[in-house]
């Protein structure tokens, strides 16, 4: 039975635990100062600046003041001070910057709702472009745009005399929120739209996205058919994601509408897959999946590998558009590496390029799926994860979830080995890529057991152990270089960046 499904976030429970995360490091950076406690305290800053967390970030503020008082005081490391006053001034400057209180209720066919829908559609208006669009004068353009401003849903930035308009994220959430964006798809007949498929072994999540990377509809459905039979399916689950837009009122003109498959193997720059263990998808000559998949639903059609599709998509939306040169690794059954290089996603002769999870970094260690011993999947692999879990301790744990239980349990030590063994092996696959390529950025991406630290103290003690680690085997200026950025994956994440790569390049075709 397929399913249709929007997620509701907890944003108070996840407050809160941030505001207790950020107190919990600042005691830590009482006892000792390290890099990597420097780097998880910037990092839930960073998040809570994103998420508006007021109450964080005045944690983070009282915090950080204090310890740097006491160290000021006890005439401590001037390094040390340097990057407290660093972290002081980046939590000053998101506090200025959070938003008032958002009290806003507009009209869809008022000139406020269409200021907001003009400069989401078109960032960098100015009031004179604006005034054109509304058919009002400058004065009323500067009325509004003060009364928005208020509201925390659009920038204004002066140049010379004039003034130029942009919608802040909070903006976006409320258009996504109160309806106001289906507007901009009724009337905006020009704009690309794309559809992204996720393809897991035993099922689909598929997400419609814009042009600016938002998702506005998703969908699920059982997987039912072998790899090498796929085809049909993916056909008929694309029909099924069509029939969500009527709601939305977008114009699903095949001519503007462009579709990314991603699966985790190897994928030929021919639009076939080549390789798919996880799957059950031996090496016997690829699968083709773009043309005939094109060819039934009447849309240009990409394939990708699943962590190549994340790099895309940190080009185009992430944290990645001011790089040329970084890395994405993804933490699933297997580990995948997305890697860029000089603006360009390395797919190599047989799509192979990026494999890091073969590499062997414990070499007389477990036995990994693809023959060998001790490859980094068979240890920090989110399965291998809980089968390590599970041989040292009597319980019968089957998934993250359970091996982070077992952390309260009256014996931890069974998890916390599994989850420090795992972020050490994880640490060395990351330090040899960046010996050999160097990258400004790692975005590293995996289930929220692994990489929230903020929720999950399961993902406190990975990524501990993967900076450390990293940082220990990595030759020492590169490793200061770098920035390391968790991210938390789920199927509908990997479908918007495949959909994302498709746009950026069947649009630009």
């Amino acid at each position: 039975m397929s399913s249709f499904h929007h997620e509701t976030p907890s944003p108070s429970a996840a407050s809160t635990a941030r505001e207790a995360e950020v107190r919990r490091l600042i005691g830590l950076l009482d006892q000792g100062p390290s890099e990597s406690l420097f780097q998880a305290v910037g990092m839930l800053i960073s998040d809570a600046s994103l998420s508006a967390d007021e109450p964080a970030l005045e944690a983070a503020q009282d915090g950080l003041q204090w310890l740097h008082a006491r160290s000021s005081a006890m005439q401590k490391d001037l390094e040390q001070r340097g990057r407290l006053l660093g972290l002081i001034d980046v939590t000053h400057w998101a506090l200025r910057r959070l938003p008032s209180g958002l009290q806003l209720s507009l009209d869809p066919d008022s000139h406020s709702a269409r200021f907001l829908l003009s400069v989401a559609r078109e960032p960098g208006l100015s009031n004179q472009a604006i005034a054109e669009r509304l058919g009002v004068d400058d004065t009323e353009v500067s009325r509004l745009g003060r009364r928005l401003l208020a509201a925390g849903v659009v920038w204004r930035r002066k140049e010379w005399r004039r003034n130029y308009w942009d919608v802040t994220p909070r903006g976006q959430h409320y258009l996504e929120t109160s309806g106001l964006l289906t507007a901009i798809y009724r009337k905006g007949s020009s704009l690309k739209f794309a559809m992204g498929v996720d393809v897991r072994p035993n099922y689909f999540t598929g997400v419609v996205i814009d042009s600016e990377g938002r998702i506005v509809a998703r969908h699920s459905s059982p997987l039912e058919c072998a790899l090498d039979a796929i085809v049909p399916q993916i056909a008929t689950f694309v029909e099924q994601l069509r029939q969500v837009a009527p709601d939305l009122a977008i114009d699903m003109d095949s001519r503007r509408i462009f579709l990314g498959v991603e699966i985790g193997g190897h994928v030929a720059q021919e639009g076939g897959i080549i390789y798919a263990p996880n799957y059950g998808l031996a090496k016997s000559g690829p699968v083709p999946v773009s043309e005939p998949v094109a060819s039934i639903t009447k849309m240009p059609t990409v394939l990708e590998n699943d962590a190549n599709a994340l790099a895309e998509f940190e080009m185009i939306f992430g944290s990645c558009v001011d790089s040329s040169s970084f890395a994405t690794v993804l933490i699933d059954e297997g580990i995948g590496c997305g890697l860029v290089v000089d603006g360009r996603v390395m797919h190599g002769a047989r799509g192979g390029a990026g494999e890091v999870g073969h590499f062997v970094v414990e070499p007389e260690g477990r036995d990994c799926t693809c023959g060998n011993r001790g490859c980094l999947e068979s240890v920090a692999g989110i399965k291998a994860i809980a089968e390590i879990a599970r041989e040292n301790s009597d319980q019968d744990v089957s998934d993250l979830a359970a091996v982070e239980m077992l952390l309260e349990s009256a014996d931890p030590k069974p998890a916390e080995t599994a989850f420090q063994r795992a972020g050490n092996a994880l640490g060395r696959g990351i330090s040899a890529m960046l010996n050999f390529m160097d990258p400004e950025k790692v975005v590293l991406y995996g289930p929220s057991e692994l990489v929230d630290e903020g929720n999950h103290p399961a993902a406190r003690i990975f990524m501990m152990a993967v900076r450390e680690s990293s940082q220990r085997y990595t030759f020492s200026s590169i490793s200061r270089e770098h920035a390391l950025i968790p991210k938390k994956y789920t199927p509908e994440v990997g479908a918007r960046a495949v959909a994302s790569a498709a746009m950026r390049r069947l649009g630009e075709s």
